[in-house]
């Protein structure tokens, strides 16, 4: 019975010292020029490295600073398309319509777009917001739009149309259509930015010469003369 008591006090007296003596002292390491996060290794994260000039850090600190510092040395990698990549050449193509743009986008990437503001932008940028702007617009950007038939009534325009003339006509809604001596017709507002890009006067219109924008812009009407 003695004995039983006695070792039953021993336990308690040595379980009672370890949870008096709290945990276990940290190690301290000199810091050294030869020191290196592989010599750490093995080391707990209490330990401490102690520096020529007194201060003390943390092996955990340590690790720490070195995780940051690969992360910051890592190269650096440009996740930029190639789309955006691509440099502008002379080569401008002036935009005033969506047919145009459709053309406007079989082109390079590196060819510039001029758009109606004035504003230019690479062929490959376009590119790049085009799932965007498609998803606004509810349509394609690059397919071709059919152009209605201008039927109905036509001012007609020719090389002898008077400024004056032009300037009563520029003031009515931007879907009046023009009619070429030639039978070729256009509306006023397809006819406008080709206008306000050179301001003088308005192209002149003939039955061997269409108005001022490039072929296929201009549709025949058939029965006209």
């Amino acid at each position: 019975m003695t004995k039983a008591i006695l070792s039953a006090t021993w336990s308690m007296l040595t379980l009672w010292g370890v949870l008096a003596a709290g945990p276990a002292q940290s190690a301290t390491l000199h810091y050294t020029p030869n020191m290196t996060m592989q010599s750490l290794a093995n080391r707990p994260d209490t330990d401490m490295v102690e520096f020529s000039n007194g201060r003390r850090v943390s092996v955990a600190q340590i690790r720490r600073l070195d995780a940051a510092a690969k992360i910051i040395q890592a190269p650096k990698v440009n996740k930029l398309p190639a789309t955006l990549k691509a440099k502008p050449t002379g080569k401008n193509i002036l935009v005033t319509n969506g047919r145009e743009l459709a053309i406007a986008l079989k082109n390079s990437n590196n060819d510039t777009i001029e758009l109606p503001s004035g504003r230019r932008v690479t062929v490959g940028l376009v590119k790049f917001m085009q799932p965007y702007i498609e998803k606004k617009l509810g349509r394609k950007l690059d397919e071709i739009p059919k152009r209605p038939e201008l039927t109905g009534p036509a001012i007609p325009v020719s090389r002898n149309t008077t400024k004056e003339e032009w300037k009563a006509i520029l003031r009515k809604p931007d879907t009046t259509i023009l009619q070429a001596p030639n039978g070729a017709r256009i509306t006023l507002g397809e006819l406008k930015p080709y206008i306000m890009k050179k301001p003088r006067t308005a192209p002149p219109v003939s039955p061997s010469k269409t108005p001022t924008p490039p072929a296929g812009t201009l549709k025949r009407q058939g029965g006209v003369k």
